[in-house]
């Protein structure tokens, strides 16, 4: 296994356990106030107050903006990696600002659809950069 593999592993890694905190930061900043609480719970995080549309653009947005930058400074692979993180957040924050409401919370049906989100755009996203790249 190469060193690289294993940076990229660990870069994409952190950046998308860093991309939930930022997602939930959005949600604070989303509903008007600088002031919040994030709680993580296991492997769920929430934020009060909350705008549920916030939160993945706001996120998506941070990363895609960033993906660009390192892919003007050369390194398209991480950039791509930011740039896959990004679509997750945006994809995402599209189905919890439709679905969460409707479903009336955080139900195992909710969590099963977020983890469904979750490997499909991964996955597409890494597949299309290995083709890319």
């Amino acid at each position: 296994m190469s060193f690289d593999f294993v940076a990229y592993a660990v870069i994409f890694l952190f950046l998308w356990i860093t991309s939930f905190l930022w997602h939930e930061l959005g949600h604070i900043l989303g509903a008007g106030t600088l002031h919040g609480t994030i709680t993580v719970d296991g492997l769920s995080m929430s934020a009060i107050p909350a705008n549920l549309w916030a939160g993945g653009f706001f996120s998506g947005a941070v990363y895609a903006a960033t993906g660009g930058l390192v892919w003007v400074i050369g390194q398209h692979v991480v950039a791509w990696l930011f740039f896959t993180v990004a679509v997750v957040q945006l994809v995402y924050a599209t189905y919890e600002g439709i679905i969460l409401p409707v479903q009336g919370g955080d139900t195992s049906e909710y969590k099963l659809g977020r983890l469904t989100i979750y490997l499909c755009v991964t996955t597409a996203m890494l597949l299309l950069g290995v083709l890319i790249l």
